[in-house]
């Protein structure tokens, strides 16, 4: 509205003084066209550059580890290692159907499919938060000025924030084996549906949709730092928060590119 007003403004000024208006206002519209379209570019590179991180680390660590496990379900590995760490995971010592064990890639490879599609969905709107929020505008600061330490601190916040969020929402171990013990507990039924201590968890998951195992991350006498989901969502974890920082000059430079481009399309 103000910026309308101040354009009609100077056309009259320039109308009475003689000077050509057009030049002004060409002038003004490439300006302002020009800090658009940078902020655009910015913000699509800084949002390619997490979703392409995200993906890369997550789709790799999936593969591997569904892979590896699909290729390890043998009676030997099932009986001295799957069991006993469902067993942990399900905070009981009930015999677990072999059925059931051998689901575990199925079972885990649909829920780490939604984790990545969840994590991958998330990149956008937190980018275009942060920006919203944090990034200096032209009024704030001329961002042709941004040193490369500048925008660093700005991208070191970017990746704390990203990592809280996949570290407590996307990739917390409790919810992801809350959910799994559901499942392998309703699998256990299809084929057990009277085992002793099984029908009072039956109710749970029947009325409340999940079977809620946060007293077993709880428990100081469990080793979970030796489950396999446990090390496997730490491992990403740690490879994630590793990538972005080795690769945070990468997008430095690129921003830097952005800011400096004289070619960008008026």
């Amino acid at each position: 509205m103000y910026l309308r007003v101040f354009i009609i403004l100077l056309y009259v000024i320039t109308l009475v003084f003689g000077y050509p208006a057009s030049k002004f206002l060409i002038e003004i519209e490439q300006g302002i066209s020009s800090e658009f379209n940078k902020q655009v570019m910015i913000n699509e590179d800084i949002q390619a550059h997490y979703e392409n991180i995200l993906d890369e680390v997550i789709s790799t660590h999936n593969e591997d580890f569904l892979l590896t496990m699909t290729h390890s379900m043998t009676k030997d590995k099932l009986v001295s290692y799957y069991r006993p760490q469902i067993n942990l995971l399900l905070n009981d010592d009930d015999y677990i159907d072999d059925k059931c064990l051998y689901r575990l890639p199925h079972l885990l490879g649909k829920q780490l499919f939604d984790i990545h599609a969840d994590t991958f969905a998330m990149v956008a709107p937190m980018v275009q938060n942060y920006m919203k929020m944090h990034w200096p505008t032209p009024e704030d600061l001329d961002e042709e000025e941004m040193t490369a330490i500048e925008i660093e601190d700005h991208l070191v916040q970017l990746n704390s924030h990203l990592m809280t969020r996949v570290n407590h929402i996307m990739m917390d171990p409790k919810v992801i084996s809350s959910h799994l013990a559901q499942q392998l507990h309703a699998c256990q039924q299809q084929y057990h549906p009277y085992q002793h201590g099984h029908l009072w968890k039956r109710w749970m998951i029947h009325l409340f949709g999940v079977y809620d195992n946060h007293n077993v991350w709880k428990s100081e006498d469990r080793e979970w730092q030796d489950h396999f989901l446990f090390k496997y969502l730490m491992d990403m974890q740690q490879d994630l928060k590793d990538q972005l920082d080795t690769r945070m000059e990468d997008l430095v430079q690129i921003l830097q590119d952005d800011l400096y481009d004289e070619f960008v399309d008026y």
